[in-house]
C-alpha cells in the first residue's frame, strides 16, 4: 500500500516508536514486509534511528502490523518495553531533561500537530477531575475510529506505554495506576496484572484509565533545566513553522469534512474563512499547496475511511466523494495509494 502523497507541510514525529515496533516483529519471527513498504523513506534511513516520519505513516504501520499473525498478548508486551528512551534526537532529550509531564504535555501536543484541548491519537488524553489529590483520568484513543477486531490491541499499546513511561521518568514501578476495560478479560488475563498491576476491571463501562493527580507534578529523575532548554530550541525548528501552516490548511479540512458530497467551491471556502480569492490562494501557495490538493487528500482520508470501517459499495462511495463516475475515482484512489479501491479493501479485510 502506498501513503497518500502530501503537498503541504506534514505532522511530523520521531521514528523510534516504529524502530522499535520493527525490531519486536523481528524478535518475534513475522514477516514486516508490509510495514517497510507502507513508510514512503528508505527504509536502511530509518533504521539508522537519525529520522522523523509523518505521524501519518506511523499510524499506518502500527496497523499494518495489527494485520499480522501474532501471539496475543504481544501488544501488551511491546508496550512493557517501551520507554521514553526508544525516541531519538530532540524529541527524547527534551522529555528526559524536562521537569514533569504537567510542563511537557502542552509541547507534545505541538509536536503531533494538534492544540491542547484536542485529543490524540498515539498519546493520551488528559482530562482533569477535581483538584489537589485528585485523579487524572485518560482515555487512550477515545476519539480515533478504531475498529472493534483492533481496539483491544490500541488500548493495551496505549496502556503498557503509559504505565512505562511514567515508572521510566519518574524512577519507580511502585506506582498505582487504576484500569477499567471495556472488554472481558483475555485468556492472558495475568500478563494485565504482571504489567499493569492489580488494580484492573474488565467489562467496564468505558475504557479508562485512572492516575493519581500528583504523578503529573512528580519531577523527573533525569530533569536537568539548562539541558533542556538547549533541546528546547532544536524543537523549536520542528515545531513552530508547522504550527503555522498547518492552522490554514486543518482550517480547510475541518470544513470539507463537514460536508458529505457536493464540495464547496473555492469562492465558497473563502466566504466561510472571510478571506479574499487572491489572498487565500497566495496564502497556499506559500505552502506548497492548493485548494484542488486539499479537497483531495480530504476525498482520499474519507475514502479510506469508508472502504477500511463501513461496506459501502465502492460505487456509492465514488457518489459520495463527488466523482462523476467510478472511473475517475478509481484513477484518483490509485494515484495516491498505488492500488485500486477494490484491491485496498480486499487487503485490510
Amino acid at each position: 500500500m502506498q501513503p497518500s502523497t502530501q503537498t503541504h507541510p506534514p505532522r511530523l514525529a520521531p521514528s523510534g516508536g516504529v524502530i522499535h515496533l520493527v525490531r519486536a516483529l523481528e524478535e518475534e519471527g513475522v514477516d514486516y514486509a508490509c510495514i517497510r513498504d507502507a513508510l514512503t523513506m528508505d527504509f536502511s534511513q530509518l533504521n539508522e534511528k537519525n529520522t522523523r516520519i509523518e505521524t501519518d505513516k506511523i499510524k499506518l504501520a502500527y496497523r499494518l502490523a495489527m494485520e499480522l499473525k501474532l501471539s496475543d498478548d504481544f501488544w501488551l508486551r511491546l508496550g512493557d518495553s517501551y520507554s521514553v528512551h526508544n525516541y531519538h534526537l530532540e524529541l527524547s532529550n527534551w522529555i528526559l531533561t524536562g521537569k514533569n509531564f504537567a510542563d511537557i504535555l502542552p509541547k507534545l501536543h505541538g509536536l503531533y500537530g494538534l492544540s491542547s484541548d484536542e485529543s490524540l491519537d498515539e498519546l493520551e488524553t488528559y482530562r482533569e477531575t477535581g483538584s489537589g489529590d485528585g485523579e487524572v483520568i485518560v482515555q487512550p484513543f477515545s476519539s480515533m475510529p478504531v475498529s472493534h477486531r483492533l481496539f483491544r490491541p490500541y488500548t493495551e499499546l496505549s496502556a503498557a506505554t503509559l504505565v512505562r513511561g511514567y515508572t521510566s521518568l519518574l524512577g519507580s514501578r511502585d506506582m498505582q495506576f487504576r484500569f477499567y476495560f471495556e472488554y472481558p478479560a483475555p485468556d492472558y488475563h495475568q500478563a494485565y496484572r504482571d504489567i499493569l498491576g492489580e488494580n484492573i476491571v474488565f467489562c467496564a463501562p468505558a475504557t479508562e484509565v485512572h492516575i493519581p493527580r500528583n504523578y503529573l507534578f512528580q519531577t523527573f529523575i533525569s530533569s536537568d533545566p539548562v539541558m533542556h532548554q538547549y533541546y528546547e530550541q532544536q524543537l523549536s525548528e520542528l515545531l513552530e513553522p508547522r504550527q503555522e501552516s498547518g492552522r490554514l490548511v486543518n482550517s480547510i479540512e475541518t470544513i470539507l469534512l463537514s460536508y458529505h458530497g457536493n464540495f464547496p467551491s473555492l469562492v465558497q471556502i473563502c466566504d466561510q474563512l472571510n478571506m479574499g480569492e487572491r489572498t487565500l490562494r497566495r496564502s497556499l501557495n506559500k505552502l506548497n499547496t492548493s485548494y484542488r490538493q486539499i479537497l483531495l487528500n480530504t476525498k482520499m482520508k474519507r475514502a479510506e475511511y469508508y472502504l477500511r470501517e463501513t461496506d459501502i459499495s465502492i460505487e456509492e462511495i465514488a457518489y459520495r466523494l463527488d466523482y462523476s463516475d467510478y472511473a475517475n475515482f478509481r484513477r484518483a484512489f490509485q494515484a495516491n495509494y498505488g492500488q485500486s479501491p477494490s484491491q485496498y479493501r480486499k487487503q485490510i479485510h
